[in-house]
């Protein structure tokens, strides 16, 4: 699943379960009625200042939009993140800088594989 898909079905599964208009999404972070369903729709993606927006709206940590599980959603993260510090301007250099770093404490974190037990 494309990274712009899986933050526009998390956008919508919280709306919902909530039971939350697209208009008072809109207006609880400020966005305009039109351009949140533009975001919803697919025709817009949104920004890394909308996903702060959206995950402190609903109390949610960043990374809920960002992943749908798996090692996959890791790979995924890391792309939306690569696209929007550039969008943002962000030098290249800082962006690969960002991603090393996010990579090597994702490596740190993950469970190293226990061995047999010694019979």
């Amino acid at each position: 699943m494309e990274i712009y898909q899986i933050v526009r079905q998390r956008m919508r599964e919280l709306r919902e379960a909530n039971r939350l208009s697209q208009k008072e999404v809109a207006q609880a972070i400020g966005l305009s009625a039109q351009y949140y369903y533009q975001l919803e729709a697919g025709s817009r993606n949104p920004t890394l200042q909308t996903i702060e927006a959206l995950a402190g709206s609903y109390g949610v940590p960043r990374s809920y939009f960002l992943t749908d599980g798996g090692a996959k959603a890791a790979d995924s993260s890391a792309e939306l993140i690569r696209e929007l510090l550039l969008e943002a301007g962000t030098p290249l250099e800082d962006v690969e800088l960002v991603l090393d770093v996010l990579a090597a404490r994702r490596r740190r974190r993950s469970p190293k594989p226990q061995e047999p037990p010694a019979q």
